[in-house]
Parts: structure tokens; C-alpha cells; sequence
């Protein structure tokens, strides 16, 4: 009973979060930066671009239904750690 109500709670919450105002906002600014680089851009890079904290730009670049992967970007790191990978989005 308990799991039911904190899923409607977190469901409830995410649809009032996904009607905001501001979440729209976020997504229209999103798309559009987006499409000014069809070569591609990380969340990282998007974060840099608009000053949309990094969770909100992955919350709200799945949002976008014309968002798709369009390549890999290699981060190398400073120090000499680890390297990865980060996946780069546009709008198709």
C-alpha cells in the first residue's frame, strides 16, 4: 500500500513538474540550442550553453521527443585519470 502511494506521490509530482512554466521554458531552450548544432552536444556542454543545472537538462532533454544521439565525445581528463566517454544530442 505503502510503495502505491509514494508511486502516485512521485507520478503526481513529476506531471505538475512537467507542466511548469519553467520546465517548458527549459525544454524550448533546450530544442533550440539544439538545433543551432546539429553536430551534437553533450549535457555537459548544454549546462555551459544555457546555466541549467545538469540533472534538469537530462530531465528535460528526454522530454524532447525529436532528440536523438548523434555521436561520442572523448573527455579527457587534466590530471591524467581515467578518460570517458559522454554521448552528444541534437534535434533530427
Amino acid at each position: 500500500m505503502q510503495s502505491e502511494l509514494s508511486t502516485f506521490a512521485r507520478d503526481d509530482s513529476y506531471v505538475k513538474t512537467m507542466n511548469d512554466k519553467d520546465t517548458e521554458t527549459q525544454r524550448k531552450t533546450i530544442r533550440n540550442l539544439l538545433m543551432s548544432h546539429p553536430e551534437g552536444l553533450t549535457d555537459t556542454e548544454i549546462c555551459i550553453h544555457t546555466g541549467i543545472c545538469k540533472s534538469s537538462v537530462n530531465g528535460r532533454r528526454n522530454e524532447i521527443k525529436d532528440v536523438v544521439i548523434v555521436g561520442l565525445a572523448k573527455v579527457i581528463n587534466w590530471d591524467g585519470g581515467e578518460d570517458r566517454l559522454n554521448t552528444m544530442w541534437s534535434v533530427k
